[in-house]
């Protein structure tokens, strides 16, 4: 028996832990830059847990064709929750 796919299929789990990886750090970022510092902390420690061996500088090398200053908005983001090189 054959079904269509409705939409509703569930994401492979490498798919959801990347999309998680990437809501985390934009989290990180924004939690960062509006001075809230527990909730950047907390989402940067969440995301090295999702993605052992984050980094800024791993995150720049997975983005190269991001505008400069939104790339150094970011990086700062990054490093300011807290997230080593």
């Amino acid at each position: 028996m054959t079904t269509k796919s409705n939409g509703s299929d569930p994401m492979p789990p490498q798919d959801l832990e990347r999309k998680r990886a990437a809501i985390l750090s934009a989290d990180a970022v924004a939690y960062s830059r509006l001075m809230v510092r527990d909730e950047a902390r907390a989402a940067a420690e969440e995301l090295l847990r999702v993605e052992l061996g984050f980094s800024p500088v791993g995150w720049k090398g997975s983005h190269p064709d991001i505008a400069t200053g939104l790339l150094r908005h970011f990086l700062y983001g990054l490093r300011k929750a807290g997230l080593k090189e």
